[in-house]
Formats: structure tokens, sequence, C-alpha cells
């Protein structure tokens, strides 16, 4: 069927006869419908857009729920992409997108459902460090580090106390006299 708001020069559906709500409803045994739909698919690609079908310019994808506006399975057929608008293009029937999910991917996990992947070996054995970890307890400062870090403390909290404008006031250069950039150099 042709879609009634196309979204590219070819936009078909691909109907099946079965109803089928969504894809969320396909179990293991639709694999086959599946694999006929692509065919169809592939028909009418082949006689309306030779030239996308041979380029690879087309998109096969299924709305996912909720964004999906009629309650019956339906594949879109659209080619060529190139020529889609940028809302169809990028959002609404773009399968990175929550929106839309292509056929492979549905395909993919059906086959998933009947073939159950398989479980990962256990190692056998555990391999260990040669050489043990040493703890270190949490916060713990060698001489250095520990007076660094209790300089930085008593030059923040001396600038919380005083106020910025009273620390850049009581700072003097060597001689003893305020500095330039100081507040009580500009106020004399």
């Amino acid at each position: 069927f042709k879609d009634i708001h196309p979204h590219a020069p070819l936009h078909g559906l691909v109907i099946p006869k079965r109803c089928i709500r969504t894809i969320q409803d396909l179990q293991s045994t639709d694999l086959e419908l599946l694999e006929e739909m692509f065919q169809a698919a592939r028909a009418v690609l082949q006689q309306h857009q030779p030239q996308a079908w041979k380029r690879g310019d087309y998109r096969l994808c299924f709305h996912v729920p909720p964004f999906n506006s009629v309650n019956h399975l339906h594949l879109h057929v659209m080619a060529p992409v190139a020529k889609m608008n940028w809302y169809p293009r990028y959002i609404r029937y773009n399968v990175r997108t929550e929106l839309a999910v292509s056929l492979d991917t549905v395909r993919e996990r059906l086959m998933m459902m009947v073939v159950p992947p398989e479980q990962p070996r256990q190692k056998e054995t555990m391999k260990f460090p040669t050489k043990p970890m040493r703890k270190q307890k949490v916060g713990q400062l060698n001489g250095k580090e520990q007076k660094t870090n209790q300089q930085t403390y008593n030059a923040t909290t001396t600038k919380k106390r005083n106020g910025l404008g009273k620390y850049w006031a009581n700072q003097t250069n060597r001689k003893g006299v305020s500095s330039p950039t100081s507040r009580s150099h500009w106020a004399r």
C-alpha cells in the first residue's frame, strides 16, 4: 500500500494479513512472516526505485509503540532516503532514535528468542596478583603533603575571616610598604 502521508518519493507499507498489533506482539514463530515482508519490500523497491535499491539508499523500519499511529503491524518502505525531509529522515523514521526500529533488529531479536545465546564459560582458575596489595589508610598523608595542606587551609581561612578587601589591604611588599595594588595605597 502507499502511505497516505508520504515522506519520500517511494513510501509504501507492507502489511501482513494476520492481525498483529505491534512489533512487541511478535513471537519467535513469526520469523517466516518477517522474511515474507522483506521479500515484498524488496520487490517494491526493485520495481519502483531500482537505483535506490542498488545504492542501498532505502529504509525499512517499524514504529515502536507508543509511536505507531495504527495498531496493526506494518513495515515502512522508503526510498530514496537522500530526498527525504529532515524530520522524517533524522527523527520519525530514524532507527537510531526510540521512534523506529529496523527490520534487521527485529529479526535479530526474534532469532535470539529461538536460539538462546550460549552461556559464557566460567574460568577454571582465578589469577591472583603475585605480590599482596598493601592497604593504605584513607586520608593518610606524608609530612610534606600535610604541611602544604595546612598552609593552604590557613591562607584560605585568613581570606575568609578578614574579607577579601581587608586581605588585600594588609598586603605589603618586602620593605613593609603597602603594595600599589592594595586598597590602602589607592586611598592615600
